[in-house]
């Protein structure tokens, strides 16, 4: 009876230090299923013209639809010098997209990386906002819909 007492301590010790760790890990106010907005002092503008806003710069949005019809495509394209792979998270107004086109990407020998969807013909959002991240990155931009 001890040993299995011990083990069960065990058990939930190594848990708990797993949990601990794991929402450690996460960005202070981020949880699992949503991604925070950058505030006004957290991001970059590399140029006057990018609405793109970087937190982390490590890779460069080298195009997107700035506005795109509901039924339509809307597209991104990255440049990177890292091969880090990218991951994109599409927020419409009834949360964050589960599309399965919404994969993260590596780069490929060029340093690009690019992905492509259908605006829903039902989408309520007048705005779709896209966060790209890597292990040494982060952006955000807003596309609209029209």
């Amino acid at each position: 009876m001890r040993k299995i007492f011990q083990n069960l301590c065990v058990s939930a010790v190594c848990a708990g230090v797993l949990l601990t760790f794991y929402l450690t890990a996460l960005p202070a106010g981020e949880t699992l299923n949503e991604v925070p907005a950058l505030t006004q002092t957290d991001y970059s503008f590399p140029s006057d013209s990018d609405n793109v806003r970087y937190l982390l710069p490590s890779f460069t949005v080298t195009g997107y639809s700035g506005s795109v019809s509901k039924g339509e495509t809307a597209y991104i394209n990255i440049s990177s010098e890292y091969r880090n792979e990218i991951s994109i998270s599409v927020f419409y107004a009834s949360g964050k997209s589960t599309s399965s086109v919404f994969v993260p990407k590596t780069p490929d020998d060029t340093g690009n990386v690019s992905w492509s969807w259908k605006i829903p013909a039902s989408t309520s959002s007048e705005k779709i906002r896209v966060v790209l991240r890597s292990d040494t990155g982060y952006a955000e931009l807003y596309i609209q819909i029209v």
